[in-house]
């Protein structure tokens, strides 16, 4: 099972307001500690500052964070340090081998609005360790938990990764994989060379079928946490993915990248710069034990 021994959170100080932070961090926050809870995982509060602002303020901030996590049982310690905020917190995530990074978005408005350009984008593209963005406005703590595979290791790692969550705290899991369906597009074909895609069309369905019930025992065992799903699309699987989120009140969507530099390859058909900024829930993206991250750090 992956463990979940260190988690950071990205706190942006700009979003302090009064004795709290704006909704967006607070939801990180929240997650964070929630989930750091019944894994006995220890959290960093960590802020990244420009020269401008001030450390002392930032400081004061992160360690009433730490005094409200410890009241709960949970281990925290806090750190502020200048620089870029993405680049800094990727750069703590891998000198600090943690498991997990949590980071908000930096809008109250609706995810698509604000991802792009955000730290949390910088970190889904760049960081080795897996990065959990939390949905803007603050909503349950997540009952419902989604696994996106393309059958490759990561997704695995992916599903493992939900699976941890799921056995914490009791969210439940799905696993889908989405199945491009050259047969519905046969709408104007003859009526013969129809029924024979059809069929073509149900064995290949069948056979994604059984891979993805092969995964699940594989990976998941006896853990009894998931409904099992295989969607058909025409064209773009975020369609079906969106779709599912929205008749199955799904709370995190949990994917794999297998890109090793980068991001691109997020799920298949390419489809994560879309899901960055359409799907209506918190995003968890896995990436593969040899990722590297494209950018210097220095």
């Amino acid at each position: 099972m992956i463990e979940l021994n260190k988690i950071l959170v990205g706190v942006d100080p700009l979003q302090a307001r009064h004795d709290s932070f704006l909704p967006p961090v607070m939801e990180a926050i929240r997650q964070a500690v929630w989930l750091a809870e019944p894994t006995s995982s220890e959290i960093t509060f960590m802020s990244a500052l420009d020269s401008s602002e001030s450390t002392q303020a930032a400081a004061a901030a992160l360690d009433k964070l730490v005094e409200q996590a410890k009241a709960r049982g949970v281990a925290a310690t806090s750190k502020v340090v200048p620089g870029n905020g993405w680049m800094a917190l990727a750069r703590e995530a891998i000198d600090g081998h943690y498991d997990l990074v949590f980071v908000g978005t930096r809008d109250l408005g609706p995810l698509h609005r604000v991802l792009f350009g955000s730290t949390a984008k910088m970190l889904v593209h760049h960081c080795p360790t897996a990065v959990w963005v939390t949905k803007p406005e603050p909503h349950p703590t997540p009952a419902n938990v989604l696994v996106a595979s393309d059958f490759t290791e990561v997704s695995d790692k992916a599903l493992r990764l939900a699976l941890r969550i799921g056995l914490s705290r009791g969210s439940r899991v799905h696993l889908i994989h989405v199945f491009k369906s050259p047969f519905a597009l046969l709408s104007d074909a003859d009526e013969a060379e129809a029924r024979g895609e059809r069929v073509l069309h149900e064995q290949d369905r069948a056979e994604a079928r059984r891979r993805l019930d092969e995964q699940f025992a594989r990976v998941a065992g006896d853990a009894g946490l998931t409904n099992v799903s295989i969607a058909d699309v025409t064209y773009l699987a975020d369609d079906a993915i969106a779709k599912y989120i929205e008749t199955h009140h799904i709370d995190l969507l949990a994917v794999g990248s297998s890109a090793r530099h980068g991001v691109e390859g997020v799920i298949p058909g390419n489809t994560a710069e879309r899901l960055l900024t359409t799907v209506n829930c918190s995003l968890l993206v896995v990436k593969p034990d040899d990722f590297v991250c494209p950018v210097p750090l220095l």
